[in-house]
């Protein structure tokens, strides 16, 4: 059994994407902050105040936003991002020889 404890900023960027993961399984709908933070504390043993700064943190970053019910979504940028980056991975595991032909 491995004793390393991974660094700080790999343990809040795999937080970051499993709660932008989480939200975006909510889309086109939206879904609320107690709802995230109910997630947050069952998967990763956040405090609701620690998981409400995060999502604070991240609307400000312009990574998610609240719409006028108070649902959070993905923005539409992180989506296209997103989208951009599934291109690129699926590329990447397509053979060489397949590329072209789509």
């Amino acid at each position: 059994m491995s004793t390393e404890v991974p660094d700080g900023a790999t343990q809040r960027h795999a937080r970051l994407t499993d709660m932008l993961t989480y939200i975006g399984t909510y889309e086109p709908h939206g879904t609320s902050l107690m709802n995230i933070q109910a997630y947050m504390v069952r998967a990763w043993g956040l405090k609701f105040k620690t998981t409400a700064e995060m999502v604070r943190e991240y609307a400000v970053a312009g990574l998610i936003k609240v719409d006028g019910h108070g649902l959070f979504h993905l923005t539409s940028d992180l989506s296209k991002m997103l989208q951009e980056l599934e291109k690129l991975k699926h590329q990447r595991l397509m053979p060489a020889s397949r590329r072209g032909q789509r």
